[in-house]
């Protein structure tokens, strides 16, 4: 497996912890509102991570498809990076609207 491959497979992995880590976060505080979007993440992760797997088995992963999954991956960090502004948006309204 050659280093580009490695590096994708370590952002998928790290993705994965982080994916992990904010979906444990929201249902402990209780902020996660809307867990099919969080599913929704990550079932695109996951897809994403069986195509790079099967593509590494058989041994052919060619240049498109590394920019093919740079591409859907640099999606998934936006979408995710977009859910967590609105997760902390909506934590720091209803922070601001219960009384202390």
């Amino acid at each position: 497996m050659d280093e580009e491959v490695d590096a994708l497979k370590a952002k998928l992995d790290a993705f994965s912890r982080r994916l992990d880590a904010r979906s444990r976060e929201f249902k402990t505080t209780g902020e996660l509102k809307n867990e099919e979007a969080m599913g929704s993440l990550r079932k695109r992760h996951e897809t994403l991570n069986l195509k790079l797997d099967r593509a590494i088995r058989a041994g052919v992963v060619s240049d498109i498809l590394k920019l093919e999954i740079e591409r859907d991956f640099a999606s998934l960090l936006d979408d995710i990076g977009r859910r967590e502004k609105e997760f902390d948006a909506a934590a720091i309204k209803d922070a601001q609207a219960s009384p202390s």
